[in-house]
């Protein structure tokens, strides 16, 4: 049995979380539908779990890199994403994965890098760290032109609850929403291969990844 989690922060009755079984999709689309609202953040599990229980070592398979890179000071709207992107794009596929998908969270981007599934959990949270570290630093040589992000090193395990596709920032007063999309998939060994040549000796199997 394979499981999905989702949660949501409403006022007054802070953070709650559920598991559902991913055949459940009625009950799936339900959660979903009810706290949909503007004052609510909702949020769901990037990965599926063996058991009701969210954690790495409970992930089934890894299927994508999820990089949440924010902007708390002052703010960052849809325009600001779309701008930063077309800059980006040169660098799509030479200095940095194409993302399959890049969505605008409210105050900031969620980067989502797909992956052929691995259950090498270790060696993923391995190649997503530095994953986020190439990209965090090709943002980081456009901030004089665009709005500054960061990226939020904290938040790359597989465990990792991300943003529903169009629920509310109820902060930002705005829908998550998509702002770019393609095809491109890798297997971790790809990325190492391309774009992360500090890790050859974790491709080679010199060395062990370790989380």
């Amino acid at each position: 049995m394979s499981y999905k989690f989702l949660a949501h922060i409403e006022p007054g009755k802070g953070y709650t979380q559920h598991a559902f079984n991913v055949l459940d999709t009625q009950g799936i689309d339900k959660y979903i539908a009810d706290h949909t609202r503007p004052d609510t953040s909702l949020y769901e599990s990037i990965h599926t779990f063996r058991e009701p229980k969210r954690s790495a070592e409970n992930v089934e398979y890894a299927s994508s890199i999820f990089i949440d890179f924010d902007n708390h000071w002052t703010g960052y709207t849809r325009q600001d994403g779309t701008n930063l992107i077309g800059l980006l794009e040169p660098h799509f596929n030479v200095d940095m994965p194409t993302p399959r998908q890049v969505r605008h969270s409210g105050r900031g981007l969620h980067f989502y890098i797909a992956l052929e599934p691995s259950t090498d959990i270790a060696k993923y949270e391995l190649v997503a760290r530095q994953t986020a570290g190439v990209i965090d630093r090709l943002i980081g040589i456009y901030a004089p032109l665009t709005n500054q992000l960061d990226a939020d090193m904290g938040a790359i395990g597989p465990e990792r609850i991300i943003r529903v596709l169009g629920s509310w920032h109820p902060e930002a007063g705005v829908k998550t929403s998509v702002i770019y999309e393609s095809n491109a998939t890798y297997t971790l060994d790809q990325l190492i291969d391309n774009f992360i040549p500090t890790l050859t000796d974790v491709r080679q199997g010199k060395i062990t990844a370790q989380a």
